[in-house]
């Protein structure tokens, strides 16, 4: 589980009267392959719940509650 905090400004041209923090939760499933001195993520999804919500799901809700980011071709350095 992966705990990260998000500024949304709703209006960029008065961004300091438009802030909001809050703190957000996401459940986050790596598929990757572990190379000498690197990591190769292959596959990342996010959820917005926790997965024992996801038992209770029907495939067209499941859509709603996970996501597939998409990732650049390398992203190892």
């Amino acid at each position: 589980m992966v705990s990260y905090n998000v500024t949304y400004v709703s209006d960029l041209k008065n961004a300091n009267q438009s802030k909001t923090n809050q703190t957000e939760t996401r459940t986050v499933k790596l598929s990757y392959s572990k190379l000498p001195g690197k990591l190769l993520v292959n596959q990342v999804q996010i959820w917005k719940s926790g997965l024992d919500d996801l038992d209770k799901a029907t495939p067209k809700t499941l859509e709603e509650y996970s996501s597939v980011p998409s990732l650049p071709n390398t992203t190892t350095k």
